[in-house]
Formats: structure tokens, C-alpha cells, sequence
């Protein structure tokens, strides 16, 4: 070896060696012997060599072997007039011929019936080709075969990062000036039997993941494939040290490669990204490159598949406290999400999720559905009794939803037995919180409960009426026979109140309630509720959040309300409210620092911040919550939860008892809300500094992207008006995936950008990283 070796990469029964000067040399083994034949390649900084099983990567035209199966028509596809099955579909869409209608429908329907269930389709395998990637340090890659090391593919700008690499021509170069530095570069075959090649490259400090589909060049023997970028939200940053300094890669003797590949990890293929944001890149069987971070353990300096009897396609790894650990990914979860999820099945329909943080034991509200043949009426004693329906056996007879809640284990989601506490006939769960009660004593510590609240409907003839039910989770000895029977729901209070029950919730020891235009505080006192004090409302309560003192209540036409609470002197006073009406779905305080704000969502399938301002002269002195900013987001919000952002050392913001002396942008939270589409959306306020970056940049982006279809993200987002609305939209929300596209833009193009805006690049990225990790919550 004549001097340094950087790097080496070996594909079986070949490999390339590169040498700290850029030279490279091919590595072979004849008779257990290793041989280095200089290839006279100069100034490469990165390479990789890679087998190709899929055939893309070919020198062949596709036309060759492509005609019989995208032009070729059989005799059984053709008809009796000469004409095939699309020529059919095409003159029934345009002329509507029911004669040929009938007969093709008839023949289609003999087909099905003739067809039999055989063996599943086996994709047509290739011979293996040898290929050697390189990056030279003007930008240049180059594909070269192997063993020949003969020049297929030369993409000049590969270093820019554009959208597709392309075969060029003319190998002439770009020169060295003002040209990012290609670090890694790394090609593997991903998918079934790696099916799927994509190209993955480290260029200074961004991540860029092509995939290779194949294209007819007019050169004969030119590579025939080209690489298209997939757009990922994946941000690579250099480590700081407490200096605030970069460390330079070059300054160490050592650098282990960022980009590890496997074949087989608990049944997936994919990408592992070492050092400080180790990150995880799946290649799901539905054909998406999903990235799952893991922060567990900090840094993770090197990584590597593993496998054996007691670890079967697992993976090791060093944390960052140098400790190695062999490890498995749980076989319940699945990747093909934007996080891992495991489903669990419930058999019944879920409405409501509790978590009892004393036992650490899931409180779950499900229903099931069946029919009911009996109708509820009042006779004259104001008595209630059921009448059965008298219909004929066609009739539809009505569903009625039997409503239970039982507890389920943390760990595996398994029920705990003699846990299921079934709700009588006709009543209906309409909310479930665990609160924290204290008792009458001022002093007397805390403890958790389960706290439900419902309504019994049994139509127009019957009023409504509602209970509310206060449950403690009991640690009992569990039965040998079953060792997760330790814990059981005892009823502590179930009493009747004067109209249903639409939420409730938890205000410094209190349960504040919602019944009718009510709002009612209560004291738990020896298994007894004791009133507090209570405020009459406008129409009816629907929704309440409660923040310390403060609660926000949602009314069903009359938009929101702000109330404090005082304690010692059992009042509920109105601090301000909204007085334009607006169906609201739900409310949520939204947390920035000492700033307190309130989210709304409401049936135009809007998201309206408002804010409390008393100095403002539109407030009246406070008596009118000002809006602030609002975005549509296509679906009905229904429920909101706020989590705090993830401070530096990798915690949760709260966690730590030093919370106080925390950076006012680390004292936010990260408000959630989800859809009744079954969607997930998260915000999260953001400095003035940074806003006002993001903001150009966002304006920018509209146009200066392509988007999908050719709609506008901009006219998408802006919140919807119901009829004649005297009241201009407030556009002070940002899209995150609108801003994402910055990382799908090429080198020239984020410079371009940055410059119109009068930043850099480097602090865009900064920025979105930033976000991107206050809002991780795994």
C-alpha cells in the first residue's frame, strides 16, 4: 500500500481502495491473494461500489426486451371486431354503445369466474452487474463497470444537488470554485431482493437521497438510467463544541462514514445515519422512505447489522456514554408511518384515553353497537319504560351503542382482567380525563383519579340528563392464574346531575364541569362532590380547557370565553371573550414563553389564534380577545393536547427541576391537534427573528416551487369566511411542508433564494432543524 487508505468499499468478488492523495486503485482476490491495479484515477474524494440485481442498471436499450409487454397484444385480449379492451373502454366513455356495454361485461364476468388463485407473481431476476461509484473533488460522478473500469456515466453538477442526474455528453467540468464538497456517497439496493436502487450522498452538511428509474439515452453504450431526488425532511448538522466552534473532519486521523446500509434488520432494508442525529430511513413494502429518529441515547458514533442465534437480524451500536448495545426493533411495531405505531385491537369502537400516572395503567372508553328493538317512553308517573317496536322483519330496527371503560397495561397494551366496568343502557361516555384532586384541607396532598362524564339520551319524550363519574385505580393482590390482575376501578361517585354532561376537566384541585350553559366548580370531598361556585353561560358548553387559574370554554355558536378562577374566594369571574359567532369544534391555550394565547377550530375546518390584549385599542379595554392569525387546514379539528418542546440535552421540557432557567424559546409548547379524517397537526410559536426569516422565505416558495397539480398553497391555506364576512384574513401561520421544499432545491437555487431574502442558506437550514427538534416528542 503506498500510502494512507481513506476508504475502501468491496462488492463481492470486487473492491475499490481510495488513498488519502484521491488516488484509487482496483482491489481483486485470485488464489487467496489480494491485487491492487492502479486505475489512474486522480482527485476522487468519495466512492462506493455496489451489485446491481434489478437489471436498471444496463447498458441495453429497453425497447429490446420492453415492446413485448407494453405493445404486444395476445389473441385473447383482442375482440371480435379486431379491437382490444381499451379500444372498449374508450368508444363506451364516448359513444355508449350498450350492445358492446353488455358483451363486454359479460365476457369480463366469464374471465373472473374461469380464473383460479395460482401461484403469487415472482419478479424477473437479473444477472448481477459490478459497478463503482466515485465523486471527484470538482463535482464530477462518475460510474465506472467493473471489472473493466470502463466510463458509463458522467454527471458533471452532481455536487450542485440537482433534481435529476443526468448522463452528460461532454466531460468537461465545472472547476473547483464555489463548489460544495461531496463527503460520502453511497449506492445500495433497497426494497425486495434491493430491487430499488437509491443513491445517497452527503454534500457538506445536507442529506440527498436519489432513486434510479430507467431512461433510454441516445448513446450506445452509455449507463440507460437516470436519478430523480426524493423529497425528506431529514437534516444533517456538524457537531458544535462548548466553544461554539465546527470541528473539522479533516482534523481528525479517523472519520467513520455518516451513511450505514442494511439488508435485513427485523425484516426491513434501509439506511442507519450515525454521530449526533442518528436517524433511521425504512424502505417500506409500500414503496415510501419513511425516517424514524432515534435520540435515545444521543450520539451514536458507529453502527452495524448483526445477527445470531440470540439476536436474530438485530442491529449493535456504541451509545454515547461508550457503551455497546445488541438490540432487536420491536417486531409489534411498524414503520410504514410517519412514527412507528402498533395497532391494537380493541373490538369496539375507542372514544376516549386516560393514563393513570400512579399505576401507570390505560384508562380506555370504547362502544359497541347493536340493534335495539325497543323504544324508551315517559308514562304518566314520569316513570320511564321500554315498549317494544312492532314492526315486520324488513324493518330497520335503530343501533344503540353500549358504552364500557377498562384498563389496559402500559407495556403491551393487554387488558387487565375483572377490569371492564360496563355503563348502563342508553348512557353515553362524553368525555374522561385523569385529574389531580386535592381534598378540603388545603394542605392535603394530591391524588389521582379518573373522571368521567356523560349524558343518557332517550329521545325527544324523555329529557336529558347526565352523570358524573369519579373512579380510583386500586392496586390489589393479583390472582396467581393471572398475574395482571393487579389493579381494578372502584366507583367512588356516581350521581345524577340536572342535564348532560359535555366536558370536564381540572382547575387547582377542582373539577370544573360543563353541564347545559352551566359551568359549575366542585370540591371532592369524602367521596362527595360539594359545589363551589358556578357562572351562567350564553347557549351551551361544548368544550373547557383549563391552564392554572384560566379556563377556556367553547360554546356552540358563540365562540369562546375567558374566565379565571379564585380560589380563596370561590368565584368564576369573565376576563374577556369573542363576540362575533363562530361554531366552534374545540379550544386550547396555546403556550409561547409567558405569552398566553387560545386556538380555536371550527366548522369551516378553520385554526384561529386569538389573543387577550387590554391595552389595544379594538379590545375595548379588554373586554374582546383580538385575532390574531388563522389558516384552514382541511379537516374538523375535534381534540387538542399540548406537549412541551425538547430542550438541548435531549428531555422534555418540565422533566427537569431546573426548568427555570431554561432559554425563553424552551419554555413553549408544542400544541397537537387531529382531525375527524384522521389526520395529526402540530404548531409551534416561533421567535420574532426567526418568524420574520420564514416568512419571506414561505412568500418565495409559492412560486418559486412547482406544487402539486398546480394548486396554490397559499389560496389553500387561507382561512374560509362563512358568506359576507366583514373581516380580512389573518395570514400569519406558516406551512412547514411548504417550507420543506427548501431542502428539495439545488445548491444554485437555495443560494438564489437565500439571497433574495437577504440570508443564507446555512440559516435556513438552521432554523428548520431547530423546528424540526423542539417538535420531536419520541
Amino acid at each position: 500500500i503506498p500510502e494512507t487508505v481513506q476508504g475502501v468499499s468491496v462488492s463481492d468478488p470486487y473492491g475499490a481502495v481510495l488513498f488519502k492523495s484521491g488516488l484509487v486503485y482496483f482491489l481483486t482476490v485470485e488464489n487467496n491473494k489480494i491485487n491492487l491495479t492502479d486505475t489512474s484515477a486522480s482527485g476522487v474524494v468519495c466512492l462506493t461500489t455496489y451489485v446491481d440485481n434489478s437489471g436498471i442498471f444496463t447498458t441495453e436499450p429497453r425497447a429490446n426486451f420492453s415492446d413485448s409487454a407494453t405493445t404486444g397484444n395476445t389473441e385473447s385480449e383482442m375482440t371480435g371486431n379486431g379491437k382490444t379492451e381499451e379500444d372498449i373502454d374508450e368508444d363506451m366513455l364516448l359513444y355508449g354503445d350498450t350492445n358492446e356495454i353488455f358483451e363486454h361485461f359479460k365476457k369480463q364476468a366469464a374471465n373472473e369466474k374461469l380464473k383460479e388463485p395460482g401461484p403469487p407473481m415472482i419478479t424477473q431476476l437479473h444477472r448481477p452487474t459490478h459497478w463503482s461509484i466515485l465523486a471527484r473533488e470538482d463535482g464530477v460522478m462518475e460510474i465506472r463497470s467493473l471489472p473493466s473500469w470502463e466510463l458509463l456515466y458522467f454527471c458533471r453538477n452532481f455536487a450542485l444537488s440537482p433534481k435529476v442526474l443526468m448522463n452528460a455528453d461532454d466531460h468537461s467540468t465545472i472547476g473547483n470554485e464555489g463548489i460544495p464538497h461531496v463527503k460520502e456517497i453511497c449506492v445500495t439496493g433497497l426494497g425486495w431482493r434491493g430491487q430499488r436502487p437509491h443513491l445517497v450522498t452527503l454534500i457538506d452538511d445536507d442529506l440527498h437521497i436519489y432513486t434510479a428509474f430507467p431512461y433510454n439515452s441516445e448513446g450506445k453504450s452509455d449507463l440507460k438510467v437516470r436519478f430523480s431526488k426524493i423529497q425528506h425532511e431529514v437534516l444533517i448538522k456538524k457537531r458544535k463544541s462548548r466553544s461554539n466552534k465546527l470541528i473539522d473532519i479533516d482534523a481528525h486521523p479517523f472519520y467513520t462514514p455518516k451513511i450505514q446500509c442494511f439488508s435485513n434488520i427485523s425484516g426491513y432494508s434501509g439506511i442507519f445515519l450515525v454521530d449526533d442525529n442518528p436517524q433511521w430511513l425504512f424502505l417500506t413494502t409500500h414503496g415510501a422512505l419513511r425516517a424514524h429518529p432515534m435520540f435515545i441515547d444521543g450520539k451514536v458514533p458507529c453502527f452495524a447489522p448483526f445477527h445470531n442465534d440470540n439476536c436474530h437480524y438485530g442491529f449493535l451500536y456504541f451509545s454515547n456514554g461508550d457503551e455497546l448495545r445488541i438490540c432487536n426493533l420491536p417486531s409489534t411495531l411498524t414503520y410504514d408511518n410517519h412514527w412507528p405505531a402498533k395497532k391494537v385491537n380493541l373490538r369496539a369502537t375507542p372514544h376516549f384515553v386516560a393514563y393513570h400516572h400512579d399505576t401507570k395503567t390505560y384508562a380506555v372508553c370504547t362502544s359497541s353497537s347493536s340493534l335495539n328493538p325497543m323504544m324508551p317512553k315517559m308514562q304518566n308517573n314520569l316513570d320511564k319504560e321500554e315498549v317494544p317496536i312492532e314492526e315486520d322483519d324488513v324493518f330497520p330496527y335503530p343501533s344503540l351503542d353500549w358504552y364500557s371503560i377498562t384498563l389496559y397495561t402500559r407495556d403491551g397494551w393487554e387488558v387487565i382482567p375483572n377490569s371492564r366496568i360496563d355503563l348502563p343502557k342508553y348512557e353515553k361516555v362524553t368525555c374522561m380525563k385523569y385529574m389531580q384532586l386535592s381534598g378540603e384541607q388545603m394542605g392535603e396532598q394530591m391524588k389521582g383519579y379518573i373522571v368521567a362524564g356523560t349524558m343518557c339520551t332517550m329521545g325527544e319524550e324523555v329529557s336529558a340528563r347526565g352523570k358524573i363519574v369519579i373512579f380510583d385505580v386500586m392496586e390489589v393482590v393479583p390472582d396467581p392464574e393471572k398475574p395482571l390482575s393487579g389493579f381494578k376501578f372502584k366507583c367512588l361517585y356516581d350521581k345524577e346531575q340536572k342535564g348532560p354532561v359535555t366536558d370536564v376537566d381540572c382547575i387547582m384541585g377542582h373539577i370544573v364541569s360543563a353541564i347545559g350553559q352551566k359551568l359549575y366548580v366542585w370540591s371532592f370531598v369524602n367521596n362527595e362532590l360539594v359545589g363551589v361556585a358556578f357562572i351562567d353561560t350564553l347557549i351551551y358548553i361544548h368544550s373547557i380547557s383549563v391552564i392554572k387559574n384560566f379556563i377556556l370554554y367553547a360554546d356552540i355558536t358563540k365562540s369562546i370565553s375567558l374566565l379565571t378562577f379564585d380560589k380563596e374566594c370561590k368565584t368564576l369571574s369573565v376576563v374577556s371573550r369573542d363576540f362575533e359567532p363562530m361554531e366552534v369544534y374545540r379550544c386550547e391555550f396555546v403556550v409561547d414563553g409567558q405569552n398566553l394565547c387560545f386556538m380555536v377550530s371550527d366548522s369551516n375546518c378553520n385554526l384561529v389564534i386569538y389573543s387577550y390584549q387590554p391595552d389595544a385599542v379594538e379590545s375595548s379595554g379588554g373586554q374582546k380577545l383580538i385575532r390574531k392569525s388563522d389558516i384552514c387546514i382541511g379537516g374538523h379539528v375535534n381534540t387538542f393536547f399540548r406537549t412541551g418542546i425538547r430542550i438541548q440535552d435531549g428531555s422534555i421540557l418540565g422533566t427537569t427541576p431546573a426548568s427555570a432557567l431554561l432559554h425563553p424559546s424552551e419554555k413553549r409548547h408544542v400544541t397537537w391537534c387531529a382531525t375527524l379524517d384522521g389526520a395529526i397537526s402540530s404548531f409551534l410559536p416561533l421567535s420574532e427573528k426567526r418568524y420574520r426569516r420564514l416568512f419571506m422565505l414561505h412568500n418565495k416558495l409559492v412560486t418559486a416551487v412547482p406544487h402539486i397539480a398546480g394548486l396554490n398553497p397559499k389560496k389553500f391555506r387561507t382561512a374560509k369566511m362563512p358568506g359576507r364576512w366583514l373581516m380580512n384574513p389573518h395570514r400569519n401561520i406558516l406551512d412547514y411542508q411548504l417550507l420543506t421544499n427548501f431542502l428539495t432545491l439545488s445548491h444554485t437555487e437555495r443560494r438564489e433564494l437565500a439571497k433574495q431574502i437577504g440570508t443564507t442558506p446555512a440559516q435556513i437550514l438552521d432554523d428548520l432543524m431547530n423546528i424540526q427538534k423542539a417538535m420531536l416528542i419520541f
